[in-house]
């Protein structure tokens, strides 16, 4: 074998080149013997490395897919029989609970009220039956004529009293949310108890208020205050004006209660 002056690589006799370093080898020491083999490379050994690897790894997954598999069968074959069990169950009782009722006792309850109420309509004043017939009573309600509802007191109309307190109480906890539903009721009210026919409705109300930015409230507060004079019989009155002058100098809650404590006095009137 030749050994290349170069890199010292051992080659066979018939090469004529160094598959090493590609020098000569014209000059190369010749030696008895054959080349060692040659290692592999070191790239081809990482690849068997990485293909061993794949397989152990695919083998594994392989066996773990199979190991879920084979607990979701067990626990689809529990969840079967589960169901399977309950529903038996809920099948043996439900012919359970049916046979449990009587309903030939129902039949026989009204029977002996039919019964009983053929002898009261017979002889109404049997006294072996214990039940007595009873004619009906005649309207006891009063009033102007016969039959018509007396209002009870403290409401006129349907219109009910407020405890002022206790509405100011809910506007202060409600931040003042409480005052819509307040307005709503005492515009209608008002409106009733002092028969005005073409007034604005508790919605537009409202809504006018919401769109104005608060504005239209100094309007409405100056008609309601027109409105409470003349629900007390004093259309000259200057209500309206005090109602206005509170609103714009931010007391309109103040002028919300006075209307209210009106409405109160009216209905007790």
């Amino acid at each position: 074998m030749k050994i290349c002056t170069e890199c010292g690589a051992q080659l066979s006799d018939d090469t004529r080149f160094c598959t090493s370093c590609g020098a000569s080898l014209a000059d190369a020491q010749v030696v008895p013997g054959e080349p060692e083999a040659k290692a592999e490379p070191v790239e081809e050994k990482k690849e068997e490395i990485k293909e061993e690897a794949s397989e152990v790894k695919s083998e594994d997954i392989t066996s773990e897919a199979e190991a879920v598999s084979e607990d979701a069968a067990k626990a689809d074959a529990v969840v079967t029989e589960t169901f399977s069990e309950v529903k038996e169950s809920a099948a043996e009782e439900i012919p359970a609970a049916n046979t449990e009722a009587t309903p030939s006792e129902a039949p026989a309850v009204n029977t002996a009220a039919a019964a009983t109420a053929a002898a009261v309509m017979v002889n109404p004043e049997s006294a072996s039956s214990g039940y007595s017939y009873e004619a009906p009573k005649e309207n006891t309600y009063s009033g102007n004529d016969a039959g018509v509802y007396t209002p009870p007191s403290g409401s006129k109309s349907g219109i009910q009293e407020r405890n002022i307190g206790i509405c100011i109480l809910l506007w202060f906890v409600t931040c003042g949310i409480y005052t819509l539903y307040w307005v709503y009721k005492l515009n209608e009210e008002i409106n009733r108890l002092s028969d005005t026919k073409d007034g604005t409705s508790s919605g537009l109300v409202l809504l006018f208020d919401i769109i104005s930015c608060g504005f239209y409230a100094w309007y409405w507060m100056f008609r309601m205050g027109e409105r409470v004079d003349r629900m007390k019989g004093d259309p000259n009155g200057n209500t309206n004006i005090i109602y206005l002058l509170l609103s714009i100098f931010g007391l309109g809650i103040v002028s919300i209660a006075l209307m209210q404590d009106s409405v109160n006095k009216a209905i007790r009137a």
